[in-house]
């Protein structure tokens, strides 16, 4: 399957509208970032961020799409005419991998947030993937427009919370402000 074939039925897997609004190509993020779409797909990786790292195993993986949720070089808009221009050597360094490696890089970062299928409609699937690496998925009651996630669960404290968050995710620490004793049964 070719890399574009792969990326419109992810595109179609999803919602495809964000408060109200239809995604398309002149109003998202969600763009390829870096290589060609028209090859076929050896294997895909998904990352938040596709550093150096992320290349490098995709590339010892045999995988030549790397999705990524942020922008590929440190800005909001991915924004390469001053890093060539600047021959930034850290812009070329990643640049010279993905072309040795044959990387196409796109971000897939709207879409996701429109939300994915669940029960009878969608939620944003970041946000339900969060809750499920924490163990929460049973805990959704609804989700809303804007991709808040709301969770019911048996009465704890945010301090159980965030230790339960800490050790799902791998975390050396939190910082929460407010009561940490106080009673909840409601997460957002």
């Amino acid at each position: 399957m070719l890399i574009s074939e792969v990326i419109n039925r992810i595109k179609n897997y999803c919602q495809g509208t964000w408060m109200g609004i239809k995604i398309d190509d002149a109003n998202t993020r969600d763009k390829v970032l870096y290589g060609s779409t028209d090859k076929e797909c050896t294997g895909i990786v998904t990352t938040i961020y596709a550093s150096v790292d992320v290349i490098r195993k995709a590339h010892e993986l045999g995988a030549n799409l790397i999705i990524a949720h942020e922008a590929l070089l440190w800005n909001h808009g991915d924004h390469r005419l001053w890093l060539e221009e600047s021959q930034n050597q850290t812009y070329l360094a990643k640049k010279k991998l993905m072309d040795e490696y044959d990387i196409t890089v796109w971000r897939f970062h709207d879409y996701i947030h429109s939300g994915i299928p669940y029960k009878d409609g969608y939620i944003d699937g970041i946000f339900y993937g969060l809750t499920k690496e924490t163990g929460w998925q049973d805990a959704i009651i609804s989700s809303d427009i804007s991709g808040a996630v709301y969770l019911e669960c048996e009465e704890t404290t945010p301090i159980e919370v965030g230790k339960k968050i800490m050790k799902a995710w791998n975390l050396n620490g939190l910082k929460c402000i407010g009561n940490m004793n106080a009673k909840v049964t409601k997460i957002m």
